[in-house]
């Protein structure tokens, strides 16, 4: 009787074994997918301004770094369009480009992986510092363009913006350079859109493709027989770090 009970605990013992053995692997798999997306945050929360990072594929310049958000802009121009599909007093808030850049385009650029990494913002929608064209609503939105006072904030302030050049509609200077993008696909250099408006209602902000800061702008609503009349998109966001 004592060899038969013997037996039984035995075997019982050997069964609960790899039962064990499962629930451990079980929950070390899942402990190993959760350290690789900390990792990846973690490598986002050690980026300082001026970093290249990598995101959705593609290389991202930091502009800016908070407690649990970096706010990145795209290095290269990753599509083109029109700032509005029609020719109209038009701001920020109300442009097609703002709505296909966080429908279509965020759609079909990044994983649900990615998204939840995409903060949605206040986006400030200041009036142009020239010409006092309105800016318009500030609106919340997960992708955006920058508007002139980011640009010169980030990529170099000679000091025309604040004390305009008689005349001047645009910003020529030592910070040209460093404004100018191509496009990620061709290596092209080209103009690319900014979300501020230009010197009346039914214009829009640029940066011109040899870096120029036009702050006069271009008709939101270009023929598209026209060899310029899409923009380049060179989109900007807040991505989370914690």
């Amino acid at each position: 009787m004592k060899k038969i009970l013997l037996i039984g605990l035995v075997l019982i013992l050997v069964l609960c074994l790899p039962l064990t053995a499962c629930k451990k692997d079980v929950g070390s798999t899942g402990a190993t997918g959760s350290s690789k997306g900390n990792a990846q945050q973690d490598s986002y929360a050690s980026a300082k301004v001026g970093d290249t990072v990598q995101f959705a594929g593609f290389d991202w310049r930091v502009l800016e770094v908070s407690e649990d958000l970096i706010m990145i802009v795209s290095v290269n121009l990753l599509d083109s369009d029109q700032y509005n599909f029609v020719n109209a007093k038009m701001t920020w808030a109300e442009s097609s480009l703002r709505e296909s850049l966080n429908s279509y385009f965020y759609d079909k650029t990044f994983s649900d992986e990615d998204k939840a990494l995409i903060a949605e913002t206040t986006v400030i929608n200041a009036d142009n510092p020239w010409y006092g064209t309105p800016g318009g609503d500030n609106t919340e939105d997960k992708l955006f363009l920058l508007s002139i006072e980011e640009v010169v904030k980030y990529f170099g302030d000679s000091g025309m913006l604040a004390n305009r050049p008689e005349d001047a509609k645009s910003i020529e200077d030592q910070y040209d350079k460093a404004r100018i993008a191509c496009y990620d696909r061709t290596g092209i250099d080209s103009w690319w859109w900014l979300r501020s408006p230009g010197d009346g209602p039914t214009q829009a902000a640029l940066i011109n493709q040899f870096g120029g800061l036009r702050i006069c702008g271009f008709d939101v609503h270009l023929d598209d027989h026209f060899p310029e009349g899409r923009g380049g998109i060179r989109p900007a966001l807040w991505l989370k770090t914690a």
